[in-house]
């Protein structure tokens, strides 16, 4: 029971360092002033419940390719969401069209905050 209660307690104090809490990375993001149409995808992560609630319900778990090069077609600054390791399985337009825009430690990874470089 202890055991426990020094895990919950650790994860009150440092969230980010015990559990995958996605804070600080969804703060960077709103920071940056997203426009209400621009999107927040979470790159191959599975669905991100503590960046659903963070970020409003904005952001939004994708490992479909043509729905983020569709990113590349409208009219928003959007951004993306990725895993340090996942990010060569992001398309080419898109590592090319987005930039880093800070990397943050969630549990044992790094996630890094990628922002389109220009809104089209």
């Amino acid at each position: 029971m202890l055991g426990c209660l020094q895990q919950f307690a650790a994860f009150l104090l440092r969230p980010d360092v015990v559990g995958h809490n996605q804070k600080k990375l969804i703060e960077a993001w709103k920071l940056d002033t997203p426009t209400a149409d621009s999107e927040l995808i979470y790159w191959n992560s599975g669905r991100a419940f503590s960046a659903e609630f963070y970020s409003e319900g904005r952001a939004r778990a994708s490992t479909d390719q043509a729905r983020v090069l569709k990113l590349l077609q409208n009219t928003s600054r959007d951004y993306i969401a990725v895993k340090v390791e996942s990010i060569n399985e992001l398309p080419a337009d898109i590592r090319e069209n987005f930039t880093e825009i800070g990397r943050f430690k969630n549990g044992g990874a790094v996630m890094c905050l990628l922002r389109e470089r220009s809104a089209h």
